[in-house]
């Protein structure tokens, strides 16, 4: 079972934290650790994501949908932009 926690940061980067759990026949549980990823607005979710869950991918591509409005993928451009011309 995949679990995720998603967060939605105030530049527009979505970050995603994936925790498998494993569930053993005798019914005892066994945490599998983490896998954590930041989807920029330019950014294929699916390939982000580590365990490909069909549940996560649709809560985080709705997730995409919602927050990655034109603007919001206007200004992570232009910010971006802004940071390689000052880090070359």
């Amino acid at each position: 079972m995949i679990q995720a926690k998603i967060e939605i940061n105030e530049d527009g980067v979505i970050s995603v934290r994936e925790r498998e759990i494993i569930e053993l026949p005798d019914g005892r549980t066994i945490d599998a650790g983490f896998h954590r990823c930041v989807i920029d607005v330019d950014d294929d979710p699916a390939a982000k994501l580590k365990h490909g869950d069909a549940a996560v991918l649709a809560k985080v591509s709705a997730a995409v949908a919602a927050f990655h409005t034109d603007e919001v993928k206007t200004a992570r451009r232009s910010a971006r932009a802004e940071a390689e011309a000052q880090n070359p």
